[in-house]
């Protein structure tokens, strides 16, 4: 946070404010299991947009929803080893996660 200067107090309120409605969702699923990767991708992605964009997005907004779909589906491909990267002629067969890739970033645009 000291990297941003004089802003530390405004980041560390949307921090905070991120954290407690983690909390409140993680207390609204009791003795429920839960994945907490998606719960944390929302936090942090919501404190991203709030620094950028001004703007925070609910769990149930719909919009917010097909955003995380679809950076997870950019990255989840992006990130794996696949041949394609060292022989990129082979983007011409059938590839399911080039595939995901392209409906990833067509849903993006």
């Amino acid at each position: 946070l000291c990297m941003f200067g004089e802003g530390t107090v405004a980041i560390e309120q949307i921090i905070s404010r991120e954290a407690a409605s983690m909390c409140q969702t993680l207390a609204s699923f009791q003795s429920t299991p839960l994945d907490m990767a998606p719960e944390l991708t929302r936090a942090v992605t919501n404190v991203v947009c709030s620094l950028c964009f001004n703007t925070r997005y609910k769990r149930e907004d719909a919009e917010f929803e097909t955003m995380l779909k679809y950076s997870k589906g950019i990255v989840d491909t992006v990130a794996k080893d696949s041949l394609v990267d060292i022989f990129p002629w082979l983007q011409i067969f059938p590839n399911k996660d080039l595939d995901i890739l392209r409906q990833s970033v067509a849903a993006r645009d």
